[in-house]
């Protein structure tokens, strides 16, 4: 069965002149939210470790994580993401079946982290019933416009993310397994 990929939705307002929110909104949005929020980080965070770990077990060569984490102290996420598929690439070599994997891999890391930026950067004040909510701040340079762009989350969209986070923590570990047994 092939899965549907769920590419996010994306709208822009524009400022008028001032911008407000409805305090009245923010308890029913705390009540929405919360909880898959807070899943959704402690998830992305089991998932981060377990990347971590990955990059350990291929820097040490078996010999210690020592290495590694002295290698990734400091890099972001997206740069953790990169080392890894080109960490783990040196030992896909020629098979095609280990490198798509790795790159099947590295692309739902990325998607992931992405998801967790917007997420954890959106303004939660100014979600609106449809789940959109602003994520990003947009000024044009020319003309002084200022925009907001609002991008679609909605708890189940959060939940649907927090089951490619567990798929991905059993695939990683899986994936350094092979690599070192090689």
């Amino acid at each position: 069965m092939k899965k549907i990929e769920e590419k996010p939705e994306y709208e822009f307002d524009d400022l008028d002149q001032w911008d407000y929110f409805s305090a009245a909104e923010v308890s029913k949005t705390t009540r929405k939210y919360a909880k898959p929020i807070g899943h959704f980080l402690i998830s992305f965070s089991e998932l981060e470790h377990i990347l971590n770990l990955a990059i350990a077990e291929i820097l040490g060569n078996g010999r210690g994580h020592d290495v590694g984490y002295l290698v990734i102290e400091g890099l972001s996420t997206q740069n953790k993401i990169d080392l890894f598929r080109k960490s783990y690439a040196r030992f896909a070599g020629s098979i095609q079946k280990s490198k798509n994997k790795l790159s099947r891999i590295a692309k739902r890391l990325k998607e992931l982290n992405q998801f967790r930026n917007s997420l954890v950067h959106a303004n939660w004040l100014s979600v609106d019933s449809s789940g959109f909510v602003r994520t990003k701040l947009v000024v044009g340079t020319e003309d002084g416009y200022v925009k907001f762009r609002k991008t679609k989350i909605s708890p189940k969209t959060i939940n649907q993310k927090i089951k490619e986070i567990q798929s991905l923590a059993i695939e990683i570990p899986d994936l350094y397994e092979k690599f070192l047994e090689a």
